[in-house]
C-alpha cells in the first residue's frame, strides 16, 4: 500500500488542485491505472513508461527527480541526456564484444533503446534506466527524462 512513493505522488496532485481523472488524462492513463500509482509504491518504477514519468512530472508541476525523491535537486545535479547514455551503453557494447552480451547481463533488450529518444521513452519504464545505468555506472536518477 502507499507508503513513500505513491503517497508522495498524491499529495503533489492534491497541490494542483487537480483531479485524479484530470492527472490520468494528461498523463494518458485509465483513472484505475493512475488510481493504482497513488496507491502502489512500486507502480511509478514498473508501470510507467519513461515518457509517462515526463508526463506525469509535467502535470504535477515538479520535476521528474521529485516523483522519486522528496530531497530537492541540487543546483549542481548533473543531469545524462538521452545521447550521453547512449554513447555509455555504445562504449560498454564495444568493451563487452557484443550487444547481445550487454543484453544478457542487463536482462533487458536494447534495441528500442538505441533506436531513438521517442523509442526509448515509450517502450521502457523507470525500472529498466535504473538496471541501464547500474551497468554503466551512471545514477540512474541523472538519467531521468
Amino acid at each position: 500500500m502507499a507508503s513513500g512513493t505513491a503517497k508522495r505522488i498524491q499529495a503533489l496532485r492534491k497541490r494542483t488542485g487537480k483531479s485524479i481523472g484530470e492527472i490520468a488524462s494528461l498523463v494518458e492513463l485509465g483513472d484505475m491505472a493512475y488510481f493504482d500509482l497513488e496507491t502502489y509504491d512500486d507502480e511509478l518504477v514498473t508501470v510507467l513508461s519513461l515518457e509517462q514519468v515526463r508526463r506525469l512530472g509535467d502535470a504535477l508541476g515538479v520535476s521528474t527527480q521529485m516523483l522519486f525523491s522528496d530531497q530537492p535537486t541540487p543546483a549542481e545535479f548533473r543531469s545524462n541526456s538521452y545521447d550521453d547514455l547512449v554513447s555509455l551503453v555504445r562504449a560498454h557494447i564495444v568493451r563487452a564484444g557484443s550487444k547481445e552480451a550487454v543484453e544478457n547481463a542487463l536482462g533487458w533488450e536494447l534495441d528500442a533503446f538505441l533506436e531513438s529518444e521517442a523509442t526509448a521513452l515509450s517502450s521502457y519504464s523507470a525500472e529498466f534506466l535504473q538496471a541501464l545505468c547500474a551497468h554503466v555506472g551512471v545514477d540512474w536518477m541523472t538519467a531521468l527524462p
